[in-house]
């Protein structure tokens, strides 16, 4: 059964779209999403459990047990990572512009300016596999 969401796009092993993947070495941090109606979507957070020891990030309890509707509330869940300085995986083609000014805001306030030079460069080469 193919889920209407993910025409050309990655989806997890249920089927549920994959909006924005980052990783660091073998782990990851995933932003999956569904789509309610024709504008708005539902997402949810799935991160491996050592990633949060690996980047010193708070289990905040919010995963793929919860889901939050609208883009806002789902980059607050991305939030908890410093997931623009991670290594860009994938991105959902219909959430392009979104992530990349998502991606903009967050390197301007990024100390690390060789992390977020590499960052750019990693997030631009995404960005152009995807149009």
């Amino acid at each position: 059964m193919k889920n209407k969401d993910a025409d050309l796009d990655t989806v997890n092993l249920r089927g549920i779209p994959v909006i924005l993947q980052v990783g660091l070495d073998d782990w990851t941090v995933t932003l999956i999403g569904h789509r309610m109606d024709q504008r708005d979507w539902r997402f949810a957070r799935l991160a491996n459990p050592a990633i949060q020891v690996a980047l010193g990030a708070a289990a905040d309890g919010a995963g793929e047990d919860v889901w939050v509707e609208g883009w806002a509330p789902a980059l607050a869940l991305m939030d908890v990572y410093p997931w623009a300085l991670l290594t860009p995986l994938d991105v959902h083609r219909h959430f392009l512009a979104p992530v990349r000014l998502a991606v903009a805001e967050r390197l301007k306030r990024a100390a690390n300016q060789e992390a977020v030079e590499r960052a750019r460069i990693e997030w631009q080469s995404l960005f152009e596999q995807k149009k």
